[in-house]
């Protein structure tokens, strides 16, 4: 009886080996399986990236046709299309401040086939609590170029900064001001105000087209424009460029002062940059930045921007968010105050 027991002990502990090793081989095939999924799909995204770019790239503009930003994106995206090999096509989404625009490439598929070229309007967005996003949305593709001088101009009946200034001080409430809400614009009327201690009409007329058309038609006083855009009513003599919002005087107009000349601390960095989605791979990002490295140096470019008033400025992504993060801090300063 006992060498029975003892058999039926083998063959009972014989199964439950038999059994523990065939669940055990079947989870070995199954994780065979999936690392096999998992370098197949590898594979897939590594043949994808190697042929990038292979269609038209939609360069998503948050802001109005025939703007700076946009007549900017306009011609970089041209000098891209030669150096990528591929279309680039400008698709403008103006609205909220440019947000509608910028969360449309924040939220879209991320294969490198939808940028978003847009300025330092991002930055502001965020701090201004327009956009619950910021920069760090997205994977950054570099600045492309800045615009040298961001003027205030007002209609001919003004001829300096000053001049404005002493309007306004004698008519609290009259000197209107065209901003677009939510915006630099609106920051940049509450400091003149704070700073020179006037009292100003803030007159929401949306984005840089609207206060120009604003400004021609007489219904504000003055406004915020890239020179660029504004150059040919300045040239003729309809506006008057009053001051200019960067740090130094631009070359090209060396007669006119800076905003800080003129008592106002403040100074509006602008640079206008390409970033994708979050997710969008590092390789596709890389043949992006290194095409418009490519393009930004080139002397062709390099003349047609000048004319525009805009400088070819490249910084690669890392350099381009540590400049970001430097302007965020600048932001958050004018707004504390």
């Amino acid at each position: 009886m006992q060498y029975k027991s003892l058999d039926t002990k083998k063959i009972v502990f014989g199964l439950l080996a038999a059994i523990l090793m065939t669940v055990l081989l079947a989870g070995c095939g199954g994780n065979s399986n999936s690392s096999a999924e998992n370098v197949e799909s590898q594979a897939n995204n590594a043949e994808h990236t190697a042929d990038y770019p292979k269609k038209t790239i939609e360069v998503i503009v948050p802001a109005g046709a025939g703007g700076g930003t946009d007549v900017a994106a306009r011609l970089v995206s041209q000098y891209l299309h030669e150096e990528l090999g591929v279309s680039l096509v400008v698709v403008n989404v103006n609205g909220a401040g440019g947000t509608l625009g910028t969360r449309q490439v924040k939220d879209a598929e991320p294969d490198g086939y939808k940028v978003s070229f847009y300025n330092e309007g991002t930055i502001l967005n965020e701090v201004m609590g327009v956009a619950d996003y910021g920069m760090d949305a997205f994977k950054q593709a570099g600045i492309a170029m800045d615009v040298n001088s961001v003027a205030l101009v007002s209609s001919s009946k003004f001829e300096s900064f000053e001049a404005m200034m002493t309007y306004a001080e004698e008519n609290p409430g009259k000197l209107k001001f065209g901003v677009e809400m939510g915006t630099y614009t609106q920051l940049l009327g509450e400091y003149i105000e704070q700073q020179r201690g006037v009292d100003l009409q803030l007159v929401d007329v949306g984005g840089v087209n609207a206060a120009i058309a604003s400004l021609a038609g007489g219904h504000v006083d003055f406004i915020q424009s890239p020179l660029g855009v504004a150059k040919d009513y300045v040239e003729s003599g309809e506006f008057n460029s009053l001051v200019v919002l960067g740090e130094q005087r631009y070359d090209k107009l060396q007669d006119i002062p800076t905003l800080q000349e003129q008592g106002v601390d403040f100074v509006l960095p602008k640079f206008y940059y390409f970033a994708f989605p979050k997710e969008t791979p590092d390789e596709i990002v890389d043949v992006f930045t290194s095409a418009l490295e490519k393009v930004t140096a080139g002397p062709a470019f390099a003349e047609r921007a000048e004319g525009l008033y805009l400088t070819p400025n490249y910084r690669n992504p890392e350099d381009s968010i540590a400049l970001f993060e430097k302007y965020k801090q600048l932001f958050e300063s004018y707004q504390e105050q």
